[in-house]
């Protein structure tokens, strides 16, 4: 398949999500990086996908005390969605 290819980046999400029920924040954070970054890529930022993501990314960002870095991307997301 390919990194950008829907059931490619659906897989990626899908084990940030069980790294995320784990609470293994720390492994989540990349593999939901990457799935943002793929769905933007692939599907455009106003897609669905995009933005589910975007929240996923957010939650994580701020179980790990990231608040501003948090915070800075759901600015974009809400600038993106506004476009």
């Amino acid at each position: 398949l390919g990194e950008l290819h829907p059931d490619t980046l659906m897989a990626v999400a899908k084990l940030a999500a069980l790294m995320s029920e784990e609470r293994r924040f720390e492994k989540a954070l990349p593999l939901y990086r990457t799935a943002f970054a793929g769905y933007q890529q692939a599907f455009g930022k106003q897609h669905e996908n995009s933005f589910g993501s975007l929240g996923n990314l957010i939650d994580v960002l701020r179980e790990l005390g990231e608040i501003d870095e948090a915070n800075q991307i759901l600015g974009t997301g809400v600038e993106d969605a506004r476009k």
